[in-house]
């Protein structure tokens, strides 16, 4: 098969990601990246997402439709750009609900879309491939899908004027969406909302850190290492959102000052969520909820309504005294599997829990795994 060279190709900018140069490239022949690197990169052993890992035969037969060096497209690999980054943080393409991901996995913020369409045309910089609530630039909250409309498409690539990126659905443009964000109960601005707002960024770039594999600092805590920064809240977002009786779920119990009223999670099978493939909203929801019962007291009066009237401080005594029976075998078992798997304190912490479960761990949870086959679908044990 000869070699395709694309007549018109635009150049990838030095921070954006390499799906969202291939969706602006694709654009301007009517198809889609993916069809694009099928088209031009047939026998490449293509992933999932382009943006890390890239093949090196596919970039090279890339970059040779588009007559640039490889080099230029491997410099945008994610797994180049972050170094220490963990992969496995990344949102999945799968997509679910109005998260319609297909190959372009993005929380885009809309200023940055709108800076960018005024300076030449709109793209998709690194920081969209992360887990992110905000845009810590812009101070504003990102977005996953379209907030016009109900999309089940993903967002693509348009020329007009200029480059815009739209929803495949409606096709509103996506830069144009920057005023429209979750709001506080009653739209109320207090200084202790401001403030609860501002912890949530605060540990929203401790997150990040830890993502992109660097130490961070744990609420109540100090500065651990990424690993460990990582499986607290890993274990902690399954605490909260495991199944409890009447398809209720621990996530309900923590009202925020700054964000939109409770979740209302109705878990009915044992498929806790996974923080990376959560909305922006979500995150906040658990983000918030992890800060109230990690923090000192005084943080956690404020993070919290359920604190903030006179009821017992949500730290993690109280989540575990309340958690399930299947959610504290699965913690326990992580602990067997991994004794370093929390900062020391916090572990000594759990493992002195009345409710701990210290004896037969593997064949409780052979008991567990047994009755949620048999039911045909995982529910909670109280």
């Amino acid at each position: 098969m000869p070699r395709v060279e694309l007549p018109v190709a635009p150049r990838p900018h030095e921070d954006e990601l390499i799906s969202s140069w291939l969706g602006r490239t694709a654009a301007l022949y009517d198809l889609d990246g993916e069809q694009l690197r099928q088209w031009l990169a047939p026998h490449a052993d293509r992933l999932a997402r382009p943006d890390i890992a890239l093949d090196a035969v596919e970039a090279a037969q890339l970059a040779a439709a588009c007559r640039m060096a490889p080099a230029r497209l491997q410099e945008l690999d994610l797994a180049r750009v972050w170094p220490g980054l963990k992969s496995e943080w990344l949102p999945q393409t799968a997509g679910h609900q109005k998260r319609a991901l297909s190959h372009i996995d993005l929380a885009w913020c809309a200023m940055c879309l709108a800076e960018a369409h005024a300076t030449g045309g709109a793209y998709l910089d690194h920081e969209t491939a992360l887990p992110l609530i905000f845009c810590h630039r812009h101070h504003v909250w990102r977005h996953d899908s379209c907030r016009r409309c109900q999309p089940r498409k993903p967002p693509r690539f348009v020329y007009g004027a200029r480059v815009e990126l739209v929803c495949a659905d409606c096709g509103a443009p996506l830069r144009l969406q920057q005023g429209i964000t979750p709001r506080p109960p009653y739209n109320e601005v207090t200084p202790q909302s401001r403030f609860a707002l501002d912890a949530l960024f605060a540990f929203e770039r401790a997150v990040r850190r830890a993502i992109l594999g660097h130490y961070a600092v744990l609420p109540g805590v100090g500065a651990v290492p990424p690993r460990q920064f990582l499986s607290v809240i890993t274990d902690l977002v399954w605490l909260l959102t495991t199944p409890l009786g009447n398809y209720d779920s621990m996530i309900n119990l923590f009202a925020s000052r700054t964000l939109p009223f409770t979740p209302n999670h109705a878990p009915w099978k044992w498929e806790p969520l996974v923080y990376s493939e959560c909305s922006p909203l979500w995150r906040a929801w658990l983000l918030s909820a992890i800060v109230t019962i990690l923090a000192a007291e005084p943080v956690s009066h404020i993070m919290s309504w359920h604190v903030l009237r006179g009821r017992t401080h949500q730290n993690l005594e109280w989540l575990l005294d309340r958690a399930s029976r299947g959610s504290l075998i699965y913690l326990a078992v992580n602990f067997a599997q991994d004794a370093d798997r929390w900062p020391h304190e916090l572990r000594e912490r759990a493992q002195a829990h009345p409710k701990w479960i210290r004896d037969e761990i593997k064949g409780e949870k052979a008991a567990f795994d047994a009755m949620c086959a048999e039911r045909n679908r995982p529910v909670g044990i109280e």
